[in-house]
Parts: C-alpha cells; sequence; structure tokens
C-alpha cells in the first residue's frame, strides 16, 4: 500500500513539473515499472481478513472475466476476490502508464530502458485486448472491459506515434477490435478512438480508412446522434482532425446532413465547435445544400423530437 502511495505522489509531483526528474532518474523509474508490469504474481492472495489461523492456504489462481483460471501475464482485467501489493501496483501502473509516456516522450530516442518499458507495455496491451475479447459473467466485469479497452487503445496510439516500428505489430490486434465492436452501440466511443488511432497510423501500413470513416457516420453517428457523449466525442474528433480530414479525406463535405443532425439536437452545448467545423463543410458542390439544411435546422430538430417520442412510445 505505502508503494502505490508513493508512485502516485511521484506520477503527481512529476505531471505538474512540482520536482523535474533527471534522465537517470527517468530510466530508474522506468526500470521499476517495467518490473512491476512483468513480475506479477498470477495467484490470489489468502483472505486478509480472516482470523481463521487454520484457513486453507492452497494458491488460487485469478481468472479471466469469464472465470476460466489465468496463468498468463497479470493485467489489470485479472480478476481476484482478493489482490496482492504487487496486483495493486500493476493496476497502477497501467492506469499512469499513457501521462508518463507523453511526458517523457523527448527521453524515448535515446533510453534504452524506456524502450524497453514500451516493448512491455506493448505487450501487456495487446494482452489486455485479448482478454476484452472475453464474454465477462459478472455485469460489472463487461463495464471494466469497456474502460480498459478505451485506455489501452489510447495508450497503443500514444506508444505508436512514439515508436512507429511497433505500429505493423500493433495494428493487426486494433483492426481485430474495430471489426469486433464496429456494430455495437455501447462501443461507440471506442469505435472513435480506433478511428483517431487509423489517422494516425494507417499510412504506415497502406491501410484505407475511407470505409471505417464512412461507416461511422452513416452507420454509428448518425444511429446515436442524440447520444451526448457520442455526439461531444465525434465532434471533438473532428474539430482535433479538422485539417487532416478536410485535406485528405471529403467525409466533412460528404456526411455534413449526419453532422448537423448532432448539432441540431443540442446547438447550446456544442454551437463554437460547429462555427470552426462549418466551412469545412462547405465546396463548391456542397453550398447551396450546407445553406438549405442550416435554413431547416429548427425543422429537423422538431423531427428528431417526433421520432423520439415515437420510439419511446413503442
Amino acid at each position: 500500500a505505502a508503494m502505490v502511495h508513493v508512485l502516485g505522489c511521484l506520477w503527481r509531483m512529476d505531471k505538474y513539473d512540482i520536482i523535474t526528474l533527471t534522465q537517470e532518474q527517468v530510466d530508474g523509474v522506468s526500470k521499476q515499472l517495467c518490473t512491476w508490469l512483468t513480475t506479477t504474481s498470477t495467484t490470489q492472495p489468502p483472505n486478509p481478513f480472516s482470523k481463521n489461523i487454520f484457513s486453507s492456504r492452497q494458491l488460487v489462481a485469478v481468472t479471466e472475466v469469464d472465470e476460466t483460471p489465468s496463468h498468463d501475464l497479470f493485467t489489470v482485467l485479472s480478476v481476484g476476490q482478493y489482490y496482492s501489493p504487487d496486483q495493486f501496483l500493476n493496476m497502477h501502473v497501467f492506469a499512469m502508464m499513457r501521462g508518463w509516456l507523453q511526458k517523457h516522450r523527448s527521453h524515448n530516442g535515446n533510453s534504452a530502458t524506456v524502450q524497453l518499458l514500451v516493448d512491455k507495455m506493448c505487450e501487456y496491451c495487446l494482452r489486455v485486448l485479448d482478454q476484452c475479447e472475453r464474454k465477462a459473467v459478472v455485469p460489472h466485469d463487461s463495464e471494466l472491459q469497456q474502460v480498459c479497452l478505451t485506455e489501452t487503445i489510447l495508450l497503443l496510439d500514444t506508444m505508436c506515434q512514439q515508436n512507429s516500428s511497433l505500429v505493423p505489430r500493433v495494428f493487426p490486434s486494433i483492426k481485430r477490435v474495430y471489426n469486433r465492436i464496429q456494430n455495437n452501440p455501447a462501443s461507440s466511443i471506442n469505435i472513435i478512438n480506433i478511428l483517431q488511432f487509423l489517422l494516425h497510423h494507417s499510412d504506415a501500413v497502406m491501410y484505407d480508412m475511407g470505409p471505417a470513416l464512412q461507416h461511422f457516420f452513416l452507420k454509428v453517428l448518425d444511429k446515436q446522434c442524440v447520444d451526448l457523449s457520442l455526439a461531444f466525442e465525434a465532434t471533438i474528433f473532428c474539430l482535433e482532425n479538422m485539417e487532416n480530414l478536410s485535406t485528405n479525406t471529403s467525409v466533412l463535405r460528404k456526411f455534413f446532413p449526419c453532422l448537423l443532425k448532432v448539432f441540431a439536437w443540442q446547438p447550446k452545448t456544442l454551437l463554437a465547435e460547429f462555427v470552426d467545423l462549418l466551412p469545412t463543410m462547405v465546396s463548391e458542390e456542397t453550398a447551396i445544400e450546407v445553406f438549405h439544411c442550416l435554413l431547416d435546422l429548427p425543422v429537423m430538430t422538431a423531427a428528431m423530437e417526433t421520432v423520439m417520442r415515437v420510439e419511446q412510445r413503442a
């Protein structure tokens, strides 16, 4: 427990520049993080609250979310009734890793220790992706899978941006995840995270992401445009990648009716973002159509409300 607090304090002080770590210190911490990731026990500790000194001390393996015994690398998705200190440390390392690598990305090219940490973290993430494919027995574990999938995709994206040689190793797993979740409404946010990964790395593996973008705008966002969290994440995705999407693709001009539906449903929340996005939707071919759609926004909102009331009654 003490090491968990020390790790948390070190990370917060480093993150907010309360302290400045030297390269030697970064390497030392990275080496320890790597150890905590790879040497964690895969057995459950005994009940720490039991007062029965004669209780069985037989070692029981942690399980996967589908309750099958797990003897592989321990991860944040390994399930146990109780957890040992080194298992808690493993989970904390996973939670802080993306921020640690982002903060110390300038050291990656020169440090063999940080490179080793990235390699082990990549192996860990690929293991988590495999675990996310298992069918959880407990509903809480299913929710945990979604959260861990989000962090894992973002972490893999960060590592691949810092070390492009990882892309061929990671890309097949990301593609497999996309194929599995692309039609799952509960995974819409993770579809956006995968699209972000593809925008960053599809060129490295000669992958055409046009169909994935089309599927997202027509089959995901268009059908779930009243979902507040999805609408916000999709808008931020378009805004942060506006130059790339408008220069290298035609999705913002091609699928602007879908984006306008998102805006029509929550105009006050997303007004500033859509003011920035609107020019990218307009071209010589779409200018008149965009103009008429803007005039029809109140009618569109009323129609969406009517459809929602009908669906709620059904």
